[in-house]
C-alpha cells in the first residue's frame, strides 16, 4: 500500500496524459493490450526463466496472474542474473506495482466489453457524480474528466481532484 501511495502522483501523470486516455477508451487498443499481456504470460509459463533475461519487459507488460498467485519471476532462477537488474532496483519495485496496476485495469476494462463504452460518462458514472457533489466537489466538467481518467474510482477521483483543487471553498 506504501509503494502504491508512493507512486500515486506517476498514475495519476500518466493518467493525464491524452495517448494513455485514448488507450483506455479505446476497446481496439485496449484487446491489443491484453494479447501483448498473454503472449508475455504464455512465455513466461513456457520459459519461466526469460524473466530475468528479458529485462524491464517483464515489467513493462506484467502477467495477470496476481503475485501471491505466483512465485516470483525474479528469484525463481539461478542468483546469476541479479547483477544485471542491480541498476534499476531503485525504480523496479515502483515500476511493478504500476504495472500490476495497469494490468488489471485493462483487464478490467476489456471484460467490460464494447457496451460500457457505448454508454455516456455521465450515465455511467452517475452514483459517483453524485457522490462527488456530496463531498462539496461541485464543478461537474471536472467531477466527470476524473471519473472518466480514474475509470469510475471514487477514491483515485477525490486525489485527482484535490490535486488540481477542484473543492469549493464555501
Amino acid at each position: 500500500q506504501t509503494q502504491f501511495r508512493e507512486m500515486m502522483p506517476t498514475l495519476l501523470q500518466q493518467m493525464q496524459n491524452p495517448d494513455i486516455q485514448g488507450l483506455m477508451t479505446n476497446p481496439d487498443a485496449l484487446r491489443a493490450v491484453q494479447q501483448i499481456q498473454q503472449g508475455i504470460e504464455q512465455l513466461y509459463t513456457s520459459v519461466p526463466g526469460l524473466a530475468n533475461t528479458m529485462g524491464t519487459l517483464g515489467q513493462t507488460f506484467p502477467p495477470t496472474v496476481p503475485p501471491a498467485a505466483a512465485p516470483p519471476t525474479t528469484t525463481a532462477s539461478s542468483p546469476a542474473p541479479t547483477t544485471p537488474a542491480a541498476p534499476t532496483n531503485t525504480t523496479a519495485p515502483q515500476q511493478d506495482v504500476f504495472s500490476q496496476f495497469m494490468a488489471r485495469m485493462v483487464s478490467q476494462m476489456s471484460a467490460q466489453g464494447p457496451n460500457a463504452s457505448s454508454q455516456p460518462p455521465e450515465e455511467r458514472y452517475r452514483s459517483q457524480l453524485e457522490q462527488l457533489t456530496a463531498m462539496g466537489f461541485v464543478n461537474r466538467e471536472a467531477n466527470l474528466q476524473a471519473l472518466i481518467a480514474t475509470f469510475g474510482d471514487i477514491n483515485a477521483a477525490v486525489e485527482r481532484l484535490l490535486a488540481n483543487s477542484q473543492l469549493t471553498h464555501s
